[in-house]
């Protein structure tokens, strides 16, 4: 039964949010005093920037389905898993869009969901994403894992089995649902969206703060109104730096501290920062350059993989293993996600890769050149060498190193 084409039409997902069962964090309004969701805290460019660099990078592996034969790794391409998990998600998404898709659902919400769509034997035949806002882990009466999943606000509801649902969530406080990073961030997001608002105000307004004209005796209303007239006419950006003429007597006295005195720049600076270390990713990735150096950034890229992408990885594939694969494939069969595709645009990278492989002997110039995506050069391509001043320990024998 196919739940995501009958309950999520293109005008029910319109509908205002409900929340699904995220854990809730009623801690008033932010101090900054501008409110913060999911679909609100995306108008920031970090925020955007971080959600799209974890989901994008995540998405770009190849998903695949392998086989463990005797200790070897064998490919699976023709498992029926495979094509749904690194070609084709559904009828209707890619695979790439699909894991994006549930990738950034789980960084915004804490939680990204998707029905299993299986045919009459059991096995998965699609993967459809669903609303986290209109998707709830709870319990059934039996104390079982069930999702309800409505169609939009205010629409049927439909309660779904936990192998039916294939659920990407990120840290957890119960293991049940996870931690939604825009509400616990919501203090330094609102904090972000008010800087914003006031540096496009300031420039909006000329570029100068406010002040007061002062003057040593009252002015006519008529010598008001064309004061105010002629000084209205030299606000915006256009006329932030046009001459203004001051009449009888006028002078004018700046009342607000200047940004570069509040330091405001360098606080925008902080909240770039700031919101890289709530989605754990390097500064760099955000585009916030201040402080990166060549070897820095080298290094840092090496920590994204490691401390961001990496476990994300690891929730996909085991949740596969858990939801996809029947009880009698799980150990045997295995999905993993392949991290090699990130040397795609590093050829010196990969050069040094292969090079290495190549000269212990792991790998041959056949299997280089299909990793390249070329055709091998015959038989002869097939053999593995290794330098001829080395020898196993076995032949070494008792000679004296």
């Amino acid at each position: 039964m196919n739940i995501f084409k009958k309950l999520f039409s293109s005008a029910s997902v319109q509908s205002e949010p409900g929340r699904g069962n995220a854990p809730s964090y009623s801690f008033g309004r932010p101090s900054a005093g501008i409110n913060v969701n999911e679909s609100t805290a995306l108008n920031l460019s970090a925020v955007f920037c971080a959600v799209r660099v974890i989901s994008e990078s995540l998405a770009q592996l190849p998903f695949r389905v392998y086989e463990n034969v005797n200790d070897d790794r064998i490919k699976r391409p023709d498992h029926p898993l495979d094509l749904i998990l690194h070609t084709q998600a559904n009828s209707e998404i890619c695979a790439y869009n699909f894991k994006e898709t549930l990738t950034s659902n789980a960084l915004l919400f804490g939680n990204g969901y998707a029905e299993i769509e299986r045919n009459r034997a059991g096995n998965p035949v699609a993967l459809w994403p669903l609303n986290p806002n209109y998707t709830k882990a709870t319990r059934d009466s039996s104390g079982k894992i069930v999702y309800e999943v409505r169609g939009g606000e205010g629409g049927n509801v439909v309660v779904m089995p936990a192998s039916d649902v294939f659920h990407l969530k990120g840290l957890s406080f119960d293991g049940l649902v996870g931690y939604s990073p825009i509400a616990l961030a919501r203090e330094s997001l609102s904090l972000s969206m008010a800087l914003e608002q006031f540096g496009a105000s300031f420039f909006g307004n000329g570029a100068a703060l406010s002040g007061v004209l002062e003057t040593p005796s009252a002015l006519s209303d008529k010598a008001y109104d064309r004061l105010k007239e002629t000084w209205d006419a030299f606000t915006g950006t256009k006329n932030a730096h046009k001459t203004r003429i001051l009449e009888e007597g006028l002078k004018y006295t700046q009342i607000s501290v200047p940004p570069e005195d509040a330091q405001f720049l360098a606080s925008r600076q902080f909240q770039v920062t700031e919101i890289a270390r709530w989605f754990r990713v390097p500064p760099h990735k955000l585009y916030e350059l201040s402080h990166a150096t060549f070897s820095n950034i080298e290094h840092q890229s090496k920590e994204f993989i490691d401390d961001t992408l990496s476990p994300w990885a690891e929730r996909w594939e085991q949740e596969a293993q858990m939801k996809l694969l029947a009880p009698e494939e799980r150990g045997r069969i295995y999905t993993k996600m392949d991290f090699k595709r990130l040397l795609r645009g590093d050829a010196t990278a990969r050069s040094a890769y292969y090079n290495a492989r190549f000269n212990n002997g792991s790998l041959s110039i056949n299997e280089i050149r299909r990793l390249e995506d070329e055709n091998g050069i015959g038989a002869d391509g097939d053999l593995r060498v290794v330098p001829m001043n080395m020898v196993s320990i076995k032949n070494a024998g008792g000679q004296n190193v």
